[in-house]
């Protein structure tokens, strides 16, 4: 894909996407390294600082932190986190590094 570059020097790749499944595009790019990673969880799982401007602004994302409560309040993800079971739930929500379980 690198020869698509006008400049290879200084092109850059940018995916957005949404987890699928924790063997998806995304968790093969991240498993193979080399790439700078934003990932937003539903529900942030630790104090996260994000910078979010090149000037220097940060934005601080707490522990337990709902990415869009207006879209998904925690009755939901709970809720969802039920139907979906753990493994989909950590890697469709929470961006986990899960394995594919067998069978």
């Amino acid at each position: 894909m690198h020869t698509r570059f006008d400049d290879h020097k200084k092109g850059k790749i940018i995916v957005v996407a949404h987890r699928l499944h924790a063997e998806d595009l995304l968790g093969q790019l991240i498993e193979t390294g080399g790439w700078q990673t934003l990932i937003l969880p539903a529900i942030n799982p630790k104090d996260q600082v994000y910078p979010i401007v090149a000037g220097g602004q940060k934005a601080l994302f707490k522990t337990g932190r709902i990415l869009q409560p207006s879209r998904h309040d925690e009755a939901y993800l709970v809720q969802l986190k039920k139907e979906t079971g753990e493994h989909d739930f950590e890697a469709q929500c929470r961006h986990g590094r899960s394995r594919a379980r067998n069978g």
